[in-house]
């Protein structure tokens, strides 16, 4: 597509743009703390991590077809100004497999700034594709995409924010406002650090998905007929085996007699506006979702988080069933305006459905947050 006033053209994206690509990012301040002047990618983890996107993704089995790996905004001098990537997701609803497109990458220097709707018009008016989501849209990406029709899960799962405080310093940096801080908390019997246990829970911290994975997975979808993303053993490991790496993920399998009854996967970020670290919940995966008892889950994570200088843990999403458990733990809790999630239903036939609030259980895991 030739953009005639300055000769601009927006075209799919290729491999061979990688180098053009990581530049773009560290322009725009998606790869913090890294050198991409050089002209060579063969020692960085990065760049294998970014093929893994496509080439060691487990939907590309099943698409079987030529996938766009995204679309570029390429200047009058050959020099890439703007990207959006376009990464496959197999989830599955009522037993059948639905194809989701996940945007990844947005990004476009500010002089180009009016092109990046062509690179969301490109998405959209792909083919083949039943739904197309973001987990992390920030403000001005929220704008375009509602602009285009993008919504929020009908269940309002995102409007409250869960916030648990493992660093009270960050809340509190007069000595007096923060002692009565903690008195306050006690009287209302909210103490993240020990949270008491009424079950029989062992609790383990893994760093890799195993095969065992695929019977859990059987395990879980058996109990509902939710729009949810496939979260069998091939696509854990693809989603966490860089970040488990980084140590940016930690994942905790919980079980009852020796016998499975959930998981729960923490991803480590930053808050630049109170230069604090901190852990999202980004999935939460449950077989009795009415009584489990998220006490000795918590309790293991903080344990493991306080070691990784986790200061703060923020939870949004998830069905009202497991938002009454994380209640139970009693945490802070904010009202929030707008919402990192997002989709467009391209497939019509799920429009109707998919407006049903029962059959969402919405994560940060389903999305591009991991990737």
């Amino acid at each position: 597509m030739c953009m005639n006033d300055r000769n601009v053209i927006v075209r799919e994206a290729t491999f061979e743009d990688h180098l053009q690509l990581f530049r773009l990012f560290h322009r725009r301040g998606l790869l913090k703390n890294e050198k991409y002047d050089y002209q060579q990618s063969e020692d960085d983890p990065y760049y294998y991590r970014w093929l893994d996107y496509w080439k060691a993704n487990p939907a590309t089995n099943i698409i079987k077809r030529h996938w766009p790996i995204g679309w570029v905004v390429e200047n009058e001098e050959k020099k890439i100004v703007g990207c959006l990537m376009n990464i496959p997701y197999v989830y599955e609803f009522k037993g059948k497999e639905i194809i989701v497109a996940c945007g990844n990458g947005f990004s476009v220097d500010p002089e180009y700034s009016k092109y990046s709707l062509y690179l969301r018009a490109e998405q959209i008016k792909q083919k083949g594709v039943d739904i197309i989501l973001t987990s992390t849209a920030a403000t001005k990406v929220r704008k375009i995409l509602e602009g285009y029709g993008f919504i929020q899960p009908p269940d309002n799962s995102f409007k409250k924010r869960y916030l648990f405080y493992i660093d009270y310093d960050i809340l509190y940096k007069n000595p007096i406002d923060k002692l009565m801080h903690k008195i306050n908390h006690r009287i209302n019997k909210k103490n993240i650090f020990a949270f008491k246990s009424i079950g029989d829970y062992d609790v383990v911290q893994i760093n890799k998905v195993n095969d065992d994975f695929n019977v859990y997975w059987n395990l879980l979808k058996k109990r509902n007929n939710r729009f949810h993303f496939r979260r069998d053993a091939d696509n854990l490991r693809w989603l966490l085996h860089y970040n488990f790496s980084m140590e940016r993920a930690r994942m905790f399998i919980m079980k009852n007699n020796g016998k499975f009854y959930g998981y729960a996967i923490f991803f480590h970020d930053y808050d630049s506006a109170k230069n604090i670290k901190y852990s999202k919940l980004v999935d939460l995966q449950l077989i009795d979702e009415e009584n489990t008892d998220l006490g000795p889950l918590f309790n293991a994570a903080i344990k493991q988080l306080k070691a990784d200088n986790v200061q703060r843990i923020d939870v949004r999403g998830f069905n009202k069933s497991k938002r009454r458990l994380i209640e139970n733990l009693l945490p802070f809790s904010r009202l929030e305006t707008t919402s990192p999630y997002l989709y467009k239903i391209i497939n019509p036939e799920l429009k109707e459905e998919l407006s049903n609030p029962e059959v969402w259980d919405a994560c940060l895991a389903e999305g591009d947050t991991l990737v």
